[in-house]
């Protein structure tokens, strides 16, 4: 694993949504654009905001097109087994003209029950506190996060990680109840530095 200088918050806010989604093929439509983006897609920034205490957006922004992503969350600073959830990014506004740029982002209803919680919907995981001024788990600091993107040939582009321990997530140091998808594409994440 590479480390890399990413901006990777917890205090992101969601971009707004723009574009018709399903006409977006990664045709970059170079006849609009005098400089059609041909870079590789990375991921220049991820956030995780705390809309308020019953939701949570996940946030990606990209250097080039993307055909989705997928966010996955595990509360490696808590006692074993932990909870661990994985839900879709979606695309939320592009680059139509040019490509250079994706942004991408999910909602979730926080604080579901171990048996009640959906995928792409919601989470187990919370934005409120105990009552205490005690922070749950995405506004404090024992949740490790993994971010990926995938090109328009399914194929992950750029992945990457942080939080309480991306690298123990990772190699699966904990016992967690779910895994995510593709586990072994997580190898490959550059870890980014979390700010809270």
């Amino acid at each position: 694993m590479t480390r890399r200088l990413v901006l990777f918050s917890t205090l992101c806010l969601a971009a707004s949504c723009e574009g018709d989604l399903i006409g977006k093929t990664g045709d970059t439509g170079a006849g609009n654009c005098p400089t059609p983006f041909t870079g590789p897609i990375l991921i220049v920034e991820a956030g995780i905001t705390c809309d308020d205490a019953n939701t949570v957006t996940f946030t990606a922004t990209t250097d080039g097109l993307t055909s989705g992503g997928l966010i996955f969350s595990q509360e490696t600073g808590n006692a074993e087994p932990q909870w661990a959830d994985e839900h879709d990014l979606e695309s939320i506004d592009w680059d139509e003209n040019c490509g250079s740029y994706d942004n991408l982002a999910r909602t979730l209803t926080t604080g579901a029950g171990v048996n009640d919680w959906q995928v792409n919907q919601s989470t187990v995981f919370r934005c409120d506190d105990d009552g205490a001024g005690n922070p749950y788990h995405h506004n404090a600091d024992v949740m490790s996060y993994a971010f990926r993107v995938y090109d328009f040939d399914n194929v992950m582009a750029d992945c990457i990680i942080g939080g309480d321990d991306p690298t123990g997530m990772v190699n699966g140091t904990y016992n967690r109840v779910n895994d995510p998808v593709n586990p072994g594409e997580l190898a490959s994440c550059d870890v980014g530095v979390l700010a809270y």
